[in-house]
């Protein structure tokens, strides 16, 4: 009982509502002049727009993506918020009362956010009174009629539950996808709290085989609650192959996607592990990405950046250092005024870049500074023609694909382009022998 009232809990607490189009009718009377904004997904990334109704409370919104199929937030400061789906050739949403809620908002016409609704609301119903019924029975001794009828009533709930089920999963909306999503990330959360290893393996073969990562992709916030939750699954394991299972896991789901599920699906995947510093997974995957889908065109900035952090480690081409043409033959220090060891550090690159340069390497410097006047102070004194600072500090587009993470590091780049050392002296890269 304990157990299935969690599991309602969570499915409500993720669940509710869905459903949109490509033209949105806004009509709320009662809120005449205010601001509305709306959030779309794709995978991980929110994107948004905003609309000001008029006195009437009504404004129209063209939706910016016409094939758009999915999960759609809004929110009106002062007023409330609400959920629903887009993917019909137009949408009205109404509310005529003075609240905004859940019970006095309405979608006519629409089929997506008819059918999530209705099937929700009974879907709800249905384990909450599955639950009560079992609770229950555990109150009547073995063959006493009132057991009998109790049992009897939840098997005719259960036969209920199944026929919505059934009708969930044949459906062709969004929402029946939508629902049978909130289904799958209910049985991670349960798969999560009580660790059944026959279960965990049932929703691992699952989510190699047969999730729906498109759908996921439009689902809101229920692309990162799942790929928060999955990554727990295999974090919370025994032994040391854990790593290991992951990676190969999110690499049998990447077998059948591509394009945007593939790029996106990899890039919440990595940055997962490096959220749990799975550095050994990391790499698993974005080799086995590499490898698999060299083509692949990738608008991810993080990915790219994972991308570029594997190939250096690999030995493989460097990524380009923004602000400079030719990377090749460099000795690049990524530094920050007023750093200790970054002032020392510097101190002796200006004794020695005479003889670094005699050996055919150019010295190049990247500041994290963030303000022009500390830089351009600093800097003024360096003896080498490329210095470079873009004011962003460490989220700098050239720290970020480097991998820079702490100052004094330099890094020393073959003529064919590839990294040779990654260094935290100068000393170090033996370049003053």
């Amino acid at each position: 009982m304990k157990r299935l009232l969690k599991s309602i809990f969570f499915f409500i607490l993720i669940g509710y509502q869905c459903l949109n189009a490509q033209t949105i009718d806004i009509q709320f009377s009662e809120f005449g002049q205010n601001p509305v904004n709306i959030y779309y997904f794709q995978g991980g990334k929110v994107d948004s727009l905003q609309v000001m109704l008029d006195e009437e409370g009504k404004a129209k919104v063209d939706f910016p993506l016409k094939n758009y199929k999915g999960f759609v937030q809004m929110n009106a400061p002062h007023i409330g918020s609400t959920e629903f789906i887009v993917g019909e050739p137009s949408l009205q949403i109404v509310c005529k009362a003075p609240e905004f809620n859940k019970n006095t908002i309405s979608y006519p016409g629409s089929k997506e956010n008819e059918f999530l609704y209705n099937a929700f609301f009974r879907k709800s119903s249905l384990m909450e009174k599955i639950g009560w019924l079992q609770a229950g029975q555990r109150f009547y001794s073995q063959n006493t009629k009132m057991l009998q009828a109790l049992d009897e009533e939840r098997k005719k709930e259960e036969v209920a539950m199944k026929a919505l089920d059934d009708s969930i999963d044949h459906t062709p909306l969004y929402a029946g996808k939508f629902l049978k999503l909130t289904k799958y990330v209910n049985k991670l959360y349960e798969v999560g709290q009580w660790g059944n290893p026959a279960t965990f393996d049932n929703v691992v073969a699952y989510t190699n085989d047969s999730l729906d990562i498109n759908a996921l992709y439009y689902s809101g916030n229920l692309w990162n609650t799942m790929h928060d939750m999955y990554i727990r699954l295999f974090y919370s394991l025994p032994g040391e192959n854990k790593q290991d299972l992951y990676a190969a896991s999110i690499n049998r789901v990447t077998n059948r996607l591509k394009g945007q599920d593939l790029t996106a699906f990899v890039t919440s995947a990595s940055n997962q592990c490096e959220r749990y510093d799975w550095s050994l997974a990391q790499q698993k995957i974005i080799q086995y990405f590499v490898e698999k889908h060299p083509n692949e065109q990738i608008k991810e900035g993080n990915l790219q950046q994972a991308i570029y952090a594997y190939q250096m480690l690999k030995g493989g081409k460097v990524p380009p250092v923004v602000g400079l043409s030719d990377v090749r033959s460099s000795l690049i220090i990524f530094y920050e005024s007023g750093c200790s060891n970054c002032e020392r550090e510097l101190e002796e690159l200006k004794k020695y870049v005479d003889q670094i340069q005699k050996k055919g390497i150019k010295v190049v410097s990247v500041s994290a500074d963030h303000d022009q006047n500390v830089y351009e102070y600093h800097s003024k004194s360096f003896p080498w023609k490329d210095k470079l600072c873009d004011f962003k500090g460490f989220e700098g587009v050239n720290f970020k694909n480097y991998g820079v993470i702490a100052t004094p590091t330099y890094i020393l780049v073959s003529k064919d382009g590839k990294i040779v050392g990654k260094y935290a002296r100068l000393v170090d890269t033996e370049l003053l022998k």
